[in-house]
């Protein structure tokens, strides 16, 4: 069966996020399960935001403005939501989350990530090259918050399932 591009782009997606969801377990630095929920998060919304716009570019900038799309009356219900208020108070509370995640990309944010070394200012105004796997990024701790960084790796989890993506009403 051949795939279209938001299928392709979900169907990765899934993937990375279960390798992400296997590493966030492991007693290891931190930059290895954040580099594939980054990866995940900017590939399914980049496959939601196909879904309803074909032309959208290879921008990496799409987990922090996904919120945009998902905002449309109806599609808070088809996501599981009982109250439509609810739901857009939730996107609206997790944006700086989804920005957090999206900045982990090196193309996106100058200095740390999870993927390369790069230098920074060190004691003394001295310039050092920092690495990833060294790096406190401070981040999974917020994602394994009760509320809001539970609520969106649950929310993810829905955004990935292939009936659920199918079915959307984003078109």
């Amino acid at each position: 069966m051949a795939l279209t591009k938001a299928q392709a782009f979900h169907a990765q997606a899934c993937s990375d996020f279960a390798v992400y969801e296997h590493l966030a377990a492991q007693p290891l630095p931190e930059c290895h399960a954040l580099h594939y929920l980054q990866m995940a998060a900017e590939k399914v919304a980049k496959a939601l935001i196909l879904r309803s716009n074909p032309d959208f570019g290879e921008s990496h900038v799409a987990f922090s403005v996904l919120p945009h799309y998902l905002a449309r009356p109806g599609l808070g219900r088809a996501l599981g939501w009982q109250d439509d208020r609810k739901y857009r108070s939730f996107l609206k509370a997790v944006k700086p989350l989804l920005r957090a995640v999206e900045e982990l990309c090196p193309a996106i944010e100058a200095g740390a990530n999870t993927e390369y070394p790069w230098a920074a200012r060190a004691a003394g105004g001295t310039m050092a090259w920092q690495v990833p796997a060294a790096h406190d990024f401070h981040l999974l701790p917020r994602l394994r918050n009760p509320y809001y960084g539970v609520a969106l790796h649950q929310f993810m989890r829905v955004l990935l399932d292939p009936d659920r993506f199918e079915a959307l009403p984003l078109g």
